[in-house]
């Protein structure tokens, strides 16, 4: 083992990656297991061929439903190849303004915590590629947010939003945009022509009265939108529960080669939360 590695949980890390884990271990008075090999397991760290921490998994409340983290430290900056957060199910309100430090962050994931508005730290990470805050307390999307011009998808599902957000057809690599179980009362046709770089508007129940739905739904057939998928019915509920929408990731087939029958309740917890991602 090379001077500046030290060994954790049976990998070889260097030492400024072994201190960040250490503290955040410190912090959480818990083991940060290494879950490499464990793909559905939410709570640990995963590394790449060379032993370089590229994801960290905090979904703390499955463990113990008394305590949710409000806070990481600052030394996870030291984790340089980190590409993936997932701080889900926790009680964050708000993110350090360190968060700026991770250059290479692309997938940041958020869902489950008591956010009223999108922290302006997250828009100066460039990299940034996949953004959920889906089911937190959010009312507005500012305008900040076109900063964040790689960014592919943003699932903003189940918050307290009452305006569509037009501004975002600005972020031209913007794929999918999930919106459904808001407060969005109306919709310009436009949205067809704005966000005609779009393959996926989740609209799904909002506050659209079913004359404006017939409107959007029979509009949407005559301009040319092959790829896009915009789901607006007020008649297609979404259950709560996370475990009855197993017949739902079944019927899309998001991976065909998972048997969802043989699935633990854990395992299905933690796949619904990926699948709520896109």
């Amino acid at each position: 083992m090379a001077k500046d590695h030290k060994m954790y949980d049976g990998v070889e890390l260097h030492h400024d990656q072994f201190d960040a884990i250490i503290d955040l271990e410190n912090m959480l008075d818990q083991k940060i297991p290494d879950i490499t090999k464990k793909p559905l397991d939410p709570f640990g760290f995963i590394h790449d061929s060379k032993k370089n921490v590229t994801e960290i998994r905090l979904f703390r409340s499955y463990f113990n439903e008394d305590y949710k983290i409000k806070e990481i430290p600052h030394s996870l900056t030291n984790l340089e190849y980190l590409n993936t957060i997932d701080l889900s199910y926790n009680s964050f309100s708000n993110l350090p303004k360190f968060i700026e430090e991770f250059e290479h962050l692309e997938n940041l994931y958020l869902d489950y915590n008591q956010f009223t508005q999108i922290p302006d730290h997250l828009t100066k990470i460039n990299a940034l590629k996949q953004v959920n805050f889906n089911e937190n307390k959010i009312q507005t999307i500012n305008d900040k947010m076109l900063n964040l011009m790689s960014l592919i998808s943003i699932n903003l599902a189940g918050n307290q939003i009452k305006k569509f957000p037009y501004h975002l057809s600005k972020i031209k690599n913007l794929k999918r945009i999930n919106l459904s179980r808001n407060k969005i009362k109306n919709l310009s046709l436009n949205i067809f022509e704005d966000f005609n770089h779009l393959y996926f508007i989740d609209l799904r129940n909002n506050k659209l009265d079913i004359n404006q739905i017939k409107k959007l739904q029979a509009y949407s057939k005559l301009v040319n939108l092959e790829n896009l998928n915009i789901l607006i019915s007020e008649f297609i509920s979404e259950i709560e529960d996370p475990f009855s929408k197993l017949n739902l990731v079944k019927k899309l087939k998001t991976d065909p080669h998972t048997n969802y029958n043989n699935l633990t309740r854990h395992e299905i917890e933690i796949f619904i939360s990926k699948f709520r991602r896109f």
